[in-house]
């Protein structure tokens, strides 16, 4: 990787104009320089910037919370503020590439390969300078066996991690065609997942809600190596 942040806006498609701007929103990757810090996520970890977007063929989110111990953190409804008072870290800010971000970072000890956890509230919720809102959740193995203020080891009360369905890092193939079903798009170990749905507002705003949800996950011999969580509503 070289050191410049290279945004692509994928082109995508999809049933209508609304879906195709919430999968735009949700889906654009960057390439970056390898991690100036421990608490500094390598882009969106997975996935060559493409062309077309793979289809919505899922009938609902593939993931929508990341569990750890008693905490849940629901993509959508955690904020930062909730982690961070529950778990500790520091919330850093982050605008690469011109977009807005602001993150958790948590280092997991696991066996031979250390986890990397990154909790990110994205500009394009349309809900950054309110809340802080978790947009997207980015986990991955590493050989790196540090930790520091600000990517820290929870304690042992918020381990282990894992996703719905038990989905999580080391998971084998199998069972992670046994939670989610087959993805959507297949390709050298790149596995993705999408969700679309319209949520109408009966109410005065007589608003529609676009929800896209949508897993990537990176499997490599047989396992899950990262995997990202995301989900945008736009509207």
């Amino acid at each position: 990787m070289n050191s410049s942040i290279a945004f692509r806006m994928w082109r995508v498609t999809g049933p209508t104009a609304a879906h195709r701007a919430a999968l735009t929103a949700l889906l654009c990757v960057a390439s970056v320089a390898p991690m100036a810090a421990l608490s500094e996520p390598p882009a969106s970890l997975l996935l060559a910037p493409r062309e077309i977007l793979p289809p919505a063929t899922l009938s609902r989110a593939p993931i929508t919370a990341l569990t750890m111990g008693s905490l849940r953190i629901a993509l959508g409804t955690t904020t930062l503020d909730d982690v961070r008072e529950a778990m500790g870290g520091a919330i850093e800010y982050d605008e690469r590439g011109g977009a807005s971000r602001y993150r958790l970072c948590y280092t997991i000890p696991h066996d031979e390969s250390w986890q990397r956890i990154w909790l990110i509230s994205d500009e394009r919720t349309g809900r950054i300078e309110i809340d802080h809102r978790i947009s997207q959740i980015e986990a991955l193995e590493t050989m790196n066996k540090d930790a520091a203020p600000d990517c820290p080891i929870p304690t042992a009360s918020y381990l282990p991690p894992h996703f719905d369905q038990g989905v999580w890092l080391g998971q084998s193939e199998q069972g992670l065609l046994q939670a989610l079903g087959r993805p959507a798009e297949r390709s050298r170990g790149d596995w993705s997942y999408v969700y679309y749905n319209a949520i109408p507002d009966r109410g005065a705003t007589r608003r529609t809600d676009h929800v896209v949800s949508m897993v990537q996950a990176q499997v490599q011999v047989g396992k899950i190596t990262a995997i990202v969580a995301s989900q945008i509503t736009t509207y």
